[in-house]
């Protein structure tokens, strides 16, 4: 009763308590707890059909029936990143396109200049916009959004299924925006199914008591993105599970993804996907309240996501992104951007929208 009295808490007869036991020495007793248990939440979606394969809304319904999965609205971070690239690249920039990775101050709000930091709190320099996603290089993404001209993106991000606008303001590059898991598991199925938006399909059929059938719920899935765009930046997000933020979900198939943290590591998410299943993680608490120092996505949701998706996998046959025909493929310095020339070395395999790759050995300077 003096804990419940300290917390404001109000204890009745019949409530179940959480406690822990403590010992010292012969002693022994139970010490009242507050539930700070972390939370989380997972979503998977058929990516053909938009069927829900996985839904978890929290730890446990006894003691929050609020469905993570669908009603929670926070702030998905770097995850955010994919839907900026994938304008970015209908707006004529590349993953070969270099952006500098250097300090740059922004009047985002009137009387309050913004400069945005790297979570690493480093500047690198000229940066392809492939590394830039691959390591989430917060700088390069601003730098992005500013110069592609933020009413733009505004006016693209509804090609992912958002209903709702977002705030106009330059943070939004870092996702800054509130969404649900529903909401950016539409937005990822325009990259898994080469373009389109399907959206999650959680009732199927609707049967009588008899068996008969009384209602078919169809697939519902709408127009998104180009298919070269959707597949130029899933190609990119295969370099994250590859070699970046998201190498702990990298699994024995093709996968792509993207690791999401927010300011102070309040939210942690993962959101990736094969050609077969599209899958988020989001990790976090209820209240506004730190994971701990660098408990990122990468380190938090990914290997839930991995582990989940390992299982849910385990019996489908591996398969590959399909390539749409208007796709090329030529050799590329990262270092520059630019076409690579015989004999180059560290040279690396770029796709490109057929007449937007690199023709000159200058590099794509932004």
């Amino acid at each position: 009763l003096a804990w419940a009295a300290k917390s404001g808490a109000t204890l009745q007869y019949g409530d179940i308590l959480e406690a822990e036991v403590r010992e010292e020495g012969a002693r022994r007793w139970l010490a009242l707890s507050g539930n700070n248990r972390t939370e989380g939440a997972l979503l998977a979606i058929d990516a053909s059909t938009g069927d829900v394969r996985a839904m978890i809304g929290g730890v446990d319904p006894r003691d929050s029936e609020f469905d993570r999965a669908i009603q929670a609205r926070r702030q998905p971070g770097s995850a955010f990143k994919p839907l900026l690239f994938a304008a970015a690249r209908d707006r004529g920039y590349t993953p070969a396109t270099i952006i500098q990775d250097a300090p740059v101050t922004y009047a985002d709000r009137p009387g309050e200049p913004w400069s945005p930091r790297n979570f690493s709190k480093r500047f690198h320099g000229p940066t392809t916009l492939r590394e830039a996603l691959t390591k989430s290089r917060n700088v390069v993404a601003v730098k992005l959004v500013d110069a592609m001209g933020l009413p733009y993106l505004l006016d693209y991000l509804p090609r992912f299924g958002f209903s709702r606008p977002f705030a106009p303001n330059l943070s939004i590059s870092l996702g800054t925006g509130e969404v649900s898991l529903l909401e950016m598991l539409t937005a990822y199925s325009a990259f898994a199914r080469g373009g389109s938006i399907v959206e999650p399909r959680f009732i199927t059929r609707i049967v009588d008591a008899h068996g008969n059938v009384v209602e078919e719920v169809p697939t519902t899935a709408r127009p998104g993105i180009a298919p070269e765009t959707a597949y130029i930046v899933t190609s990119m997000m295969r370099g994250v599970i590859e070699h970046g933020t998201g190498r702990r979900a990298r699994l024995d198939r093709p996968a792509a993804g993207k690791t999401g943290t927010t300011n102070g590591q309040r939210d942690a998410w993962f959101l990736g996907f094969t050609p077969e299943l599209i899958a988020g993680v989001w990790v976090g608490y209820d209240r506004d309240k730190t994971l701990g120092r660098n408990e990122t996505g990468g380190r938090v949701a990914a290997p839930i996501w991995k582990e989940f998706m390992q299982s849910a996998l385990a019996e489908t046959p591996v398969q590959d992104f399909p390539v749409p025909p208007g796709i090329v493929v030529v050799p590329i310095e990262p270092a520059t951007g630019a076409r690579a020339r015989p004999g180059d070395t560290g040279v690396v395999l770029e796709a490109f929208r057929r007449g937007s790759e690199p023709r000159h050995l200058e590099g794509n300077d932004a």
